[in-house]
């Protein structure tokens, strides 16, 4: 993973690497293209009709924001990784809360430059689940809650307390990622197109399905933390790619 003195040259590569992203993806020809596209839409069969009317919202969001602060987003993700690295290491939350801070700040602005009518979570949402609302959220949370708080409550007073010694003990670090690796390819996870790492904490990314990395992380006296980051991070996996 990145060196903690690598954040400030790295911030800057991105800086760059975005400012030119966001060039490319707002640029007039790309847009006469997906206005032309767009026109002829009807014609097109399902699958790249939707490629079609996703690259044209997409296409709206992009030219909403500005370059500067597509290019500070992505700045601020490395300088707050580090600072987040470091506050957890050392359980002191008021060195990443100003990092926290100007990113909240942020997100308000590019979701006001996007949609300022808009509630600014509906807006955020829709880069990761388009058309969900904080309104359908709340709805179903309320549901969950309704549904689990007396589930658990019933287990805990009728049901039989598992016997967790055998997660009690020292395990090599080494030996439970062999472990992790062996879950990982039982659910569904192939070693020849991804690779399971360790990292502060589990994620999974990657740019095709053929391509993917996954990390876990390890505490020695600890056997679930990785444990449950591989069956997590395959399960990603497997719905998202």
């Amino acid at each position: 993973m990145m060196p903690a003195g690598a954040a400030e040259s790295r911030g800057k590569q991105k800086s760059v690497l975005a400012g030119v992203v966001y060039e490319k993806e707002t640029s007039l020809e790309l847009g006469k293209l997906l206005k032309t596209l767009t026109m002829h839409n009807k014609d097109l069969k399902p699958v790249p009709a939707a490629v079609v009317r996703d690259a044209q919202r997409r296409y709206v969001r992009n030219t909403a924001i500005s370059k500067e602060l597509a290019q500070r987003r992505a700045e601020l993700e490395s300088e707050g990784y580090v600072k987040w690295v470091k506050a957890r290491d050392e359980a002191d939350f008021s060195q990443f809360a100003p990092v926290l801070q100007e990113w909240v700040d942020l997100l308000k602005k590019y979701a006001g430059a996007i949609d300022s009518r808009r509630p600014i979570y509906d807006v955020l949402l829709d880069d990761f689940e388009k058309g969900m609302t904080t309104t359908r959220l709340d709805q179903i949370f309320t549901e969950v809650r309704e549904g689990l708080v007396p589930l658990i409550q019933d287990i805990k007073q009728k049901g039989t307390k598992p016997d967790s010694s055998l997660l009690a003990g020292s395990f090599d670090t080494k030996s439970q990622a062999a472990l992790c690796n062996a879950i990982a390819v039982v659910l569904g996870f192939s070693l020849e197109q991804g690779r399971l790492d360790v990292s502060v904490h589990p994620f999974t990314g990657g740019t095709h399905p053929t391509d993917v990395r996954m990390t876990t992380c390890f505490k020695e006296h600890d056997l679930t933390e990785g444990l449950t980051g591989a069956i997590h991070e395959t399960g990603r996996k497997n719905s998202t790619f």
